[in-house]
C-alpha cells in the first residue's frame, strides 16, 4: 500500500499539472495567482479527499493510531511545541 506521503505527493503534483496547464493560456497568470489560489486549494483539497476516502476504505488494519498515553502527550506542552513546529514549517517551505 502506498504511504500517505506518496500519495499526497501525487495529489500535489494533480495540482502542479493543473496549473501549469493553466499558466500557458495568458503570459500574465501570475498576476491572478492570488485571485485562482484559493480555487486550486479548493481543488487539492477535494482531490486528496477522495484519495483519503477510498484508501480509507481499503484499509483493513484495524488498529488504534493514538494510545491513550502517546495521546495525552500531544495534549501536553512538548507536544504542543512539536504541532506548532510542525505547522510553521509547512507554512514557511510548504506553502
Amino acid at each position: 500500500m502506498p504511504s500517505p506521503a506518496l500519495l499526497c505527493f501525487l495529489v500535489f503534483l494533480a495540482g502542479v499539472g493543473a496549473s501549469r496547464h493553466q499558466s500557458t493560456l495568458s503570459e500574465d497568470n501570475c498576476t491572478h495567482f492570488s485571485v485562482s489560489l484559493p480555487h486550486m486549494l479548493r481543488e487539492l483539497r477535494a482531490a486528496f479527499g477522495k484519495v483519503k476516502t477510498f484508501f480509507q476504505t481499503k484499509d483493513e488494519l484495524h488498529s488504534i493510531l493514538l494510545t491513550r498515553s502517546l495521546l495525552e502527550d500531544f495534549k501536553g506542552y512538548l507536544g504542543c511545541q512539536a504541532l506548532s513546529e510542525m505547522i510553521q514549517f509547512y507554512l514557511e517551505e510548504v506553502m
